[in-house]
């Protein structure tokens, strides 16, 4: 440890060493070493270079210069300092003179020392020169020395360091050092490098020491070049632009890196370069022989060579008699340059390198250049000719890398040169260097535009050098033929093409090349001939033959002329006669009846109507591929075609060399007839070779596309689950009215093909030619049976199908060259062809009126489409226009379907909602695509009340005597609704297409009567039977004796029953109908996929069901109901029944509710936001193009429909106010009744300039969640609509499962009065609530019916959250009958629930039906609508009225629905039964009594002495049951305790266990769960004196005493209710909270007064008499006669006076407990008269009675506890004490 040790002064101090050791103890002589040492601070680190590497120890210092940067103390810019060898001593040896081992002593500057060995330097001779390492510093060890007065030693010594190897460090090419100059980057010096002059580079090595370790901070690294072994560093410039040597060296960086940066070679060109990099005693040659060949180095080129010769302008072939030779000057010079155009005289003969002559054209892909003379490098120069051959151009040596002109001094000369064989313009020679004479083994051709030559020899791509280009000569051409394909086939005079495809493409069949297949020919051929018409094979010209479209002037042929094959215009054939066509040299294009053609609209080089270029090309966004080369006296155009025109009357033009190739009349240079030819060939006389069978051809689209689809109504196909491809769009319908005009109208538009995309014809030029377009049904859509299925295309007055026709009638197809239709009628008012539609802003079509006609009105059909088709003879083309046929162009339209009126509202239910309110139900139909719906309309009646309508019924026998004012039928009392049971329906087998048997299940809510009809709506499509059915078909099961009178209506799919006379069916009865198989229901099949020739049932022969369901149905899937609404009405006798019978509704008045929508009417499900208004909206005022996918209807949709009835109100689109627009036929042009937004304002059809003024718009309300509000009646909107499916919310009981502070399970009761289907969700609410998992799809749930314990198969439950507040979400899988207990349990763990709110033990779930049931809310004041239909405008002059529905207390009302959709109404759903206005019932008038319950109980005590422990035995007999958790309180006054004493167990079964309070001195004795105390029975229970409760410390303990029971009796006294103020019974409530804030608890009781005090009916007869003690009732067995009794358990019944409960059934033996509802146990006989009476089981008397009496049977009824109290009043209840009568 050095530490506190220092040097006593800069020059340093001595010290000793000593040591203390295990036996040395401590310092002294024993501890001495004889170890010295010194210590100096004057120098403590030095660095190398200033390099910022301090080292206090060993220097590694460069074999050359370097320095030092020295630290310490006090350095002084006088002090000295020098290194030695370390074998000497710095006293005596630092400052001795500078040699190879010693640096003498040098003077410190700046704290540095210098070290300079000045002739350590590159050698002045030897090759190559290197670093002289003579002249360099000794290898090894050196100590440092410093003086400032006195020499120091420093302690730090320097080793200087030989670099052993130096190494490239790049891993380029054969590893030599990375070339970075500008234009050659990345390549590498090798053996096979080339290197231009002048072009700066860079080498970078790496220093090594022996061990193979970067080294050598500081080594001075130097570079120099030598030519074939002589130095040629004098050419080697650094980056300064220096080639001094001594300005080549750099030193090495602290890597050992060295880099060469920017030196450039200048002077001199050839082969045979090296660099040598060198350092002291070692160096690199580059490349090495490791890197390639030895002795060959690597390459300079020059930069470019330069002709200095000049030729001529023009030379001819045949001069001199030769027909195919130009001569040329007979000597020509070329010069090899560096970049600055600089001879390069360093390239000399040694070198090798050769000059070769090319003969080339010129002129930027067009020979007819516009400048003087195209001479190179013009940018419009073009590029050596690859056909050019070895005898184009004599001798032929000069164009062989083995020619044998070399360049020498930087020159080389060519001589006598001739071109052989040649046409064209601007012919020019190339010279290109070659590097070695016969390396290239062929002519060097290089490429066309290359304007440098390659080095053959050298594999590097970067070896080029700019070649040399003589001035350019002509060569003029003879005449030419025309041929097609990719082998040229000549044409003859029957195979010229007659109709091409717009921007065609090349076919695949069936000949890539034949004529008339799509485009032009893949390749069309012209050939150069001499006089002789032989070819010249040698003629090569680029860019120097041009290709035009021209068009007939008499492109549009007229009716009752000739066209081009000979045939009368007017029967379909489009190709116009074309006369008077030839070439006239005389015409300023050099034609005549012909012009170039125009572009018929923008697109590439087409701007203007007068643009012309872009007509022909290979390219659609450039004028190319018209001008080509000749090549060996051919020119090809390949994938030449037609371009922004289209129609009839075209031609090609081909113009050799014309004079200026961007002029609209196109001349050549040459003469008019051997400068140009035309396709078809116009023949010899015009410049071809044979004429053509038509002198024209018909270019047809490159497609149609549908720029509208048709459709306008119905369902939005794309936008279905299973999407089907019809306009592309989502939101926008898709289907037309069957036999109704299209809403939204088919249009197309012509199309070309761009290089990437498609184009339109966007601008009115005309510049096409004519073309007729047709429209038919594809028939492969209606199964190529179109006749049969009734399908019928047919325009009305505007449009026809097509141009001569107005309907495409139906054919059956057979599938081989099937005409798509029979046409017939005129072509209506407007010519169906092609042209430029401003609605549209594009060329095409726009229909006005088309339409499918169908077999009849309930006739549909799914997924049509519609072709449009344009070509050569359209009135005749082939039904699929297919790769075999191409002469027409088609598209399809996507499918659409025809669509009939929507299906009838299912299930409507009215009831009495509110006062004076009504809540409308239904259930829309089967919507499917075929039946789409737009929405609904109900209507109501006001029947009127006099003159035998609604009549009032006089008697009222049950309360005959109290005066209560007449009454009208059944439920005036209760609801004032119609009577509307629930049943539920199942099926067996369901097999599709199979007969089934009918299920029916229903808990009646009243009493059924003999006489009642009861009616079922078995929804159509849900099931069929056939209208001629003539079976037989009987009820079964149980009550098949109950009804009678079975009947269905085939067409409104309703089932009616009516009640056996005599029989009843008391109120929650379940009731179990079957109609069997033999009643031939069919089930229906899913998708429609019914065999062919499935009848309607086995008695059936003609109607078939696939037939029947497919053309109304469609492909939907159909499901019968599984629950349904049965209506109830009496007879018109009886006084039981809805209020009008039925029948006897005589209409007073009929209002109409605001028409009512979900959020879309296109999608086949009635779900989303609902809304009410108006109807109808505003289309869009124009078409687009493209098509577009993404708006939501009616927007971007041009409504041009033509038909009677429209509900546009406006005279912006009447015919006589817009006689200028085309589109406006009648009053027509908006989207109809189809969806949001909705209301008045019409759509519009015509121009934009005719919509002034526009009409103010009337939209629909849009209702957001309104459910609650709208129960309430709190809505603003009246009527309002609660969202789709919302039906009655449901109370729900909860109990939790708590782990670790959390729920981890729900329990959920829920007992619902009506039955709970499958779908049906229930969504229970949890209040500032989350899941730990967050939301949950499935969260693990079992249901289980209470009673039966039954687990519930395919129920499920979910957890959503939002906004903090959570909700399970319970789906029901199976029918629950009503007011059967059920269960969901939630699996421990499902659920990790958090709270913030105390979690609740009942809440109000929300109900969905899962059948988007509607639920439409109005009440009196209700907004009111009109309308009136039309043929194919169901609501066509809908609008809101303006007065309101005024609704009266004991109005008779009824109802009706509708559904409508964009084009029909559907039949009306209608309620059998009537609904009367009610208003609130009264209050009640006063409570007369409320008063606790209590019994007298005896007490005896175990122990009577004082102060001590007891057990106490309780006795006591309760008027009253009392059911689990009942309380019993009694007050032991005196008693004590130590504490209050808790769940006091007594051994009890009902009373199990008992609580003590000691502060109260009450014992408080409990119900157990599931446990009943029976009235009138005697319970001993008995407390234990363990309990620890004390006998009375003083006095006597009470024998007896009077309980407490925690019951309590209400009376009150009410109003009788009336039929405008019905009562269903008292809402009571009780509290503990004077404030009435907490603890409310609510109970309901019935009150139903319309048949007595009890509501009762008769069920049966008594068969045995009864005592007043026997425990069971003997009836008729209902196995042999009806139903089971089974229903009766829990039930009251009455005999005589006597109320029982039924406790059990079996057979026809009742368990009852007697004396029920304060009534007293009696005997009871079964027969009543004495005598020889006698009754049968049906309670028939018969027999002889005692004197005074009659006969009669004992009847026994089921009876009905409510509120009013039999006891009271002289009759039932009636308090004539308080009251008075009426």
């Amino acid at each position: 440890d050095f530490s506190g040790i220092d040097a006593a002064t800069p020059g340093g101090t001595n010290f000793s060493l000593c040591y203390v050791g295990q036996e040395i103890t401590a310092a002294g002589p024993d501890s001495e070493t004889a170890i010295t040492f010194h210590l100096q601070s004057k120098v403590t680190s030095v660095q190398l270079n200033s390099n910022g590497v301090s080292t206090s120890r060993i220097l590694q210092a460069p074999r050359n210069d370097f320095s030092v940067l020295l630290f310490g103390d006090n350095i002084a810019d006088t002090d000295a300092v020098s290194f030695i060898p370390d074998a000497e001593d710095c006293p005596t040896q630092a400052a001795t003179a500078l040699d190879l081992t010693h640096t003498s002593a040098v003077t410190v500057a700046s704290s540095v020392g210098s070290f300079v060995w000045p002739n350590c330097k590159p050698t002045t001779s030897g090759v190559p020169i290197v670093m002289d390492s003579a002249e360099c510093p000794t290898i090894g060890f050196y100590r440092l020395c410093y003086n400032d007065g006195t020499t120091i030693e420093t302690g730090i010594s320097a080793y200087i360091q030989q670099v052993t190897t130096i190494e490239l460090t790049a891993a380029a090419h054969l590893a030599e050092p990375t070339f970075t100059g500008t234009a050659q980057q990345y390549q590498a010096f090798g053996a096979n490098f080339v290197h231009e002059v002048f072009e700066p580079f860079n080498v970078t090595v790496l220093l090594k020491d022996s061990n193979g370790v970067a080294c050598c901070e500081g080594t001075k690294v130097f570079i120099s070049m030598t030519k074939a072994g002589v130095d040629a560093s004098s050419d080697l410039y650094n980056s300064d632009s220096s080639n001094a040597n001594a300005d080549k060296i750099v030193l090495a960086d602290s890597s050992g890196v060295v880099t060469f940066q920017n030196y450039t070679i200048r002077n001199t060109a050839g082969k045979y370069f090296y660099f040598t990099v060198s350092v002291a005693s070692a160096n690199l040659t580059i490349p090495s022989t490791a890197a390639g060949v030895a002795n060959v180095g690597f390459t300079v080129r020059p930069s470019k060579l330069t002709q200095t010769t000049t030729l001529a302008s023009e030379y001819i072939v045949g001069a001199d008699g030769d027909n195919a030779a130009a001569v040329l000057p007979s000597s020509i010079l070329v010069e090899a340059q560096d970049r600055y155009g600089t001879v390069l005289p360093g390239l000399v003969t040694a070198d090798d390198y050769h000059c070769e002559a090319m003969l080339m054209t010129a002129g930027s892909g067009l020979d007819s250049y516009n400048g003087a003379v195209a001479s190179p490098p013009d940018s419009d120069y073009g590029g050596v000719q690859g056909a050019v051959t070895s005898t184009d151009l004599t001798p032929s040596t000069v164009q062989s890398g083995s020619t044998n002109v070399i360049f020498n001094l930087g020159v080389a000369t060519l001589s006598s040169l001739k071109v052989v064989k040649q046409a064209g313009m601007y012919f020019s020679i190339k010279y290109t260097l070659t590097e070695h004479a016969g390396t290239t083994g062929a002519a060097v051709v290089g490429t066309p535009l290359s304007t440098t030559s390659d080095n053959a020899a050298v594999t590097s791509p970067t070896s080029y050098t700019t070649v040399a280009f003589s001035t350019t000569f002509i060569v003029s051409p003879a005449r030419m033929k025309i041929s097609w394909g990719s082998t040229p086939t000549d044409y003859t005079s029957t195979t010229f093409p007659f109709v091409a495809r717009l921007d065609g493409v090349v076919s695949t069949a069936p000949s890539a090349d034949a004529p008339n297949v799509d485009g032009l020919p893949s390749s069309l051929t012209v050939t150069l001939l001499d006089a002789d018409g032989a070819t010249l094979t040698s003629a090569a010209c680029t860019s120097c033959f041009v290709a035009r479209l021209v068009k007939c002037d008499d492109s549009t042929p007229t009716n009752g002329t000739l066209n081009g094959d000979g045939v009368t215009i007017g029967d379909g054939h489009l190709l116009p006669a074309c006369v008077g066509q030839a070439v006239d040299s005389s015409e300023h294009d050099q034609m005549a009846g012909m012009s170039q053609a125009r572009c018929a609209t923008t697109g590439g080089e087409c701007t203007a109507f007068s643009d012309y270029e872009q007509t022909l090309s290979s390219s659609s966004d450039t004028v190319s591929g018209t001008t080509v080369a000749v090549v060996a006296g051919v020119s090809s155009w390949t994938g030449l075609q037609a371009r922004y025109t289209f129609g009839s009357g075209f031609l090609l033009r081909f113009v050799l060399n014309p004079t200026n190739s961007t002029f609209e009349n196109l001349t050549t240079v040459h003469t008019a007839q051997n400068g140009q030819m035309f396709l078809p060939d116009l023949g010899t006389a015009n410049g071809g070779s044979v004429t053509a069978q038509y002198n024209s051809m018909l270019i047809r689209p490159f497609a149609l596309e549908v720029a509208q689809h048709p459709g306008g109504d119905g369902v939005d196909l794309d936008g279905l689950a299973t999407p089907v491809q019809a306009d592309g769009t989502v939101n926008t319908p898709d289907g037309v009215g069957a036999s109704q005009p299209f809403r939204v109208q088919p249009a197309i538009a012509v199309k070309g093909m761009g290089t990437s995309s498609e184009y339109y014809f966007e601008h009115a030029w005309d510049n096409h030619g004519h073309l007729p377009v047709t429209a038919v049904i594809r028939s492969d859509t209606c199964g190529s049976d179109c006749v049969n299925k009734g399908l019928v295309l047919t325009g009305t007055t505007s449009t026809g199908v097509s141009l001569t026709s107005l309907t495409a009638t139906a054919r059956v197809e057979t599938g081989t060259n099937d005409a798509l239709a029979n046409y017939s009628g005129s072509g209506g008012t407007s010519d169906v062809e092609l042209a430029y539609q401003g609605v549209m802003s594009k060329v095409g079509f726009v229909w006005q009126d088309l339409k499918v006609l169908t077999r009849d009105s309930d006739t549909g059909f799914e997924g049509l489409k519609l072709r449009f088709v344009c070509g050569y003879d359209t009135d005749n083309h082939q039904t699929w226009v297919s790769a075999t046929q191409t002469t027409y162009t088609a598209v399809d339209s996507g499918y659409f379907d025809v669509f009939t009126a929507p299906s009838v509202p299912l299930n409507l239910h009215v009831l009495s909602y509110g006062e004076l309110g009504f809540r409308v139900q239904f259930d829309p139909g089967e919507i499917v695509r075929l039946k789409p719906l737009s929405g609904f309309i109900v209507e109501v009646d006001f029947c009127s009340q006099s003159g035998g309508s609604c009549a009032v019924q006089a008697d009222t026998p049950a309360w005959p005597q109290i005066g209560v004012p007449s009454r009208r039928l059944y439920s005036d009392f209760h609801t004032g609704g119609g009577r509307v049971e629930e049943v539920a329906l199942s099926y067996y087998p369901t097999t599709p297409a199979v007969a089934t048997e009918i299920n029916i299940t229903m808990y009646p809510k009243e009493h059924i009567y003999g006489g009642d009809t009861i009616q079922i709506s078995l929804n159509l499509p849900g099931l069929w039977r056939a209208a001629d059915y003539s079976g037989s078909c009987a009820i079964e099961g149980a009550f098949v004796n109950y009804f009678t009178g079975l009947t269905f209506d085939n067409v409104t799919s309703v089932l009616t029953l009516t009640m056996v006379d005599g029989k009843r069916i008391p109120r929650g009865q379940p009731v179990s109908l079957r109609l069997p198989s033999g009643c031939e229901f069919i089930y229906p099949s899913r998708e429609m996929s019914f065999a062919a020739g499935v009848n309607l049932g086995a008695n059936q022969t003609q109607t078939n069901l696939a037939d029947y369901q497919s053309s109304r149905y469609g492909s939907s899937v159909l499901t019968p109901l599984q629950h349904a609404f049965a209506y109830v009405t009496g007879s018109t006798s009886s006084t039981s029944g809805d209020n009008c019978k039925n029948d006897t509704c005589t209409v007073s008045s009929t209002h109409v509710l605001p028409s009512l929508q979900d959020g879309s009417s296109m999608d086949v499900s009635w779900s989303g936001t609902q809304q009410f208004g108006g109807v109808g909206s505003a289309c869009y005022q124009q078409i687009d193009a493209p098509f577009d996918t993404s708006s939501t209807f009616p927007y971007r949709r041009f409504c041009a429909m033509a038909g009677t009835g429209s509900n546009d109100p406006d005279a912006n689109d009447d015919v006589a106010d817009n006689t200028g627009n085309v589109y406006v036929t009648t009053n027509f042009g908006n989207s109809g009744d189809n969806g949001a937004p909705i209301g008045q304002n019409p759509g519009r059809g015509g121009k934009v300039e005719v919509f002034s003024p526009i009409v103010a718009v009337t939209t629909g309300t849009t209702l957001t969640d309104t459910s609650s509000s709208c129960r309430a009646g709190t809505n603003a909107q009246n009527p309002c609509a609660l969202p789709a499916g919302e039906d009655f919310n449901e109370a729900v009981t909860l109990n939790y499962t708590w782990t670790n502070g959390n729920v981890t399970a729900v329990l959920v009761g829920v007992t619902r009065e009506s039955f709970i289907s499958p779908g049906q969700v229930f969504t229970v609410p949890f209040a500032l609530t989350s899941n730990a998992a967050g939301a949950a799809s499935s969260v693990d749930c079992t249901a289980t019916l209470v009673s039966t314990s039954v687990v519930q198969e395919g129920w499920t439950c979910a957890w959503t959250e939002s906004s903090g507040n959570g909700n399970l979400v319970i789906t029901a899988g199976t029918s629950i009958a009503p007011s059967t207990a059920v269960q969901i349990q939630t699996s421990d763990g499902a659920v990790t629930l958090t709270t913030t709110s105390v979690l609740p033990p009942t809440t109000l779930s929300l109900v969905n039906t899962g059948t988007s049931r509607v639920s439409y809310i109005f009440k009196n004041g209700a907004s009111a609508a009109t309308y009136t239909s039309a043929d194919g405008d169901p609501v066509g002059t809908y609008s809101a009225s303006s007065s309101t529905i005024t609704i009266a207390a004991d109005d008779i009302l009824s109802f009706r629905v509708f559904a409508y959709n964009g084009r029909f109404k559907s039949d009306t759903t209608t309620t059998p039964v009537q609904s009367r206005a009610i208003t609130k019932p009264d209050d009640p008038a006063y409570f007369s009594e409320v008063r606790q319950s209590s019994v007298g109980v005896q007490l005896s005590y175990g122990s009577t002495s004082a102060g001590e422990a007891t057990n106490i035995t309780i006795q006591a007999q309760f008027a009253e049951d009392l059911i689990n958790g009942s309380y019993v309180t009694l007050n032991l006054a005196g008693f004590t305790s130590a504490s209050i004493v808790r769940d006091i167990a007594t051994g009890h079964t009902q009373f199990s266990t008992a609580q003590w309070n000691a502060n109260l001195t009450s014992l408080v004795l409990k119900v157990a769960e599931g446990e009943t105390a029976v009235a009138l029975t005697d319970y001993t229970i008995v407390i234990p004196a363990s309990a620890g409760i004390l006998y009375p410390s003083t006095g006597t303990a009470p024998s007896s005493l009077i309980a407490l029971i925690a019951t309590y009796t209400i009376s009150w006294v009410s109003p009788f209710p009336l039929t405008s103020k019905p009562r269903k019974g008292f809402v009571i409530q009780t509290t503990t909270d004077r404030n009435w804030l907490t603890d409310i608890q609510t109970t309901v009781v019935e009150d139903k007064l319309n048949n007595g005090v009890y509501d009762k009916i008769l069920f049966d007869y008594l068969q045995a008499d009864v005592t007043d003690t026997q425990l069971t009732i003997t009836l008729s067995d209902p196995t042999q006669v009806g139903p089971s009794f089974d229903w009766l358990v829990g039930e009251l019944v009455m005999v005589g006076q006597e109320v029982m409960r039924v406790e059990s059934a079996s057979g026809g033996t009742l368990g009852v407990r007697r004396s029920r509802l304060n009534t007293a146990a009696v005997p009871h006989t079964a027969i009543v008269g004495g005598g020889t009476c006698a009754c049968d089981s049906a309670g028939a008397s018969s027999g002889t009675p005692d004197v005074g009496l009659l006969c009669d049977c004992t009847p026994v009824y089921v009876v009905y506890g409510q509120a009013t109290n039999a006891q009271v009043g002289r009759f039932d209840g009636y308090d004539t004490l308080i009251g008075t009568a009426g």
